[in-house]
């Protein structure tokens, strides 16, 4: 049972749900492919049978589900992309190094707490929609140094979507 295990934890997520390997996959083939998969390995169907079984019906069941939210994500899905080229985020690797970068985030975020304190509204919208534009921009940027091959740059540029992506209002 340990070897059915090792061999489903190494198989390629798109591989399981028979998708090509893209940074843009059909998302509603994969979600279609999900809830088959769900159908055939879901351990309710799995009640009558050896505690191995079960055990492989879970295990398998929670990997359909770690693949799907990954492929159904963008930035998970590119970051997956990544690990496959051999990029692993952890904390070490994603300080982001573009100083330039990073003051303008700090400039957007006094600016945004000034509109904020001074109940300007409509700036603040602004604000919100133009760091919408940048992500946007950057995902753009992230597909194109992709498919370039430009993977160190490709890392560059999804460390800074991340960052984008944890700006709370």
């Amino acid at each position: 049972m340990e070897s059915i295990i090792e061999n489903i934890k190494d198989i390629n997520y798109f591989e399981l749900f028979s998708l090509k390997q893209d940074l843009d996959p059909d998302l509603e083939e994969l979600e279609l492919k999900y809830f088959q998969l769900q159908a055939k390995f879901h351990p309710d169907k799995f009640i009558n049978s050896s505690d191995s079984e079960k055990r492989i019906s879970l295990y398998y069941t929670s990997l359909i589900n770690d693949a799907y939210s990954t492929l159904k994500a963008t930035e998970k899905r590119f970051e997956y992309l990544l690990s496959i080229k051999g990029f692993k985020f952890d904390e070490k690797n994603f300080q982001i190094d573009d100083k330039e970068f990073l003051i303008q985030q700090m400039e957007i975020r006094e600016e945004f707490e000034d509109a904020m304190n001074n109940n300007k509204a409509e700036r603040c919208k602004q604000i919100k929609d133009d760091i919408t534009k940048n992500k946007d921009s950057l995902i753009s940027d992230f597909k194109k140094s992709f498919i370039n091959g430009s993977f160190d740059k490709s890392f560059d540029i999804l460390k800074k979507i991340k960052f984008y992506s944890s700006i709370k209002f």
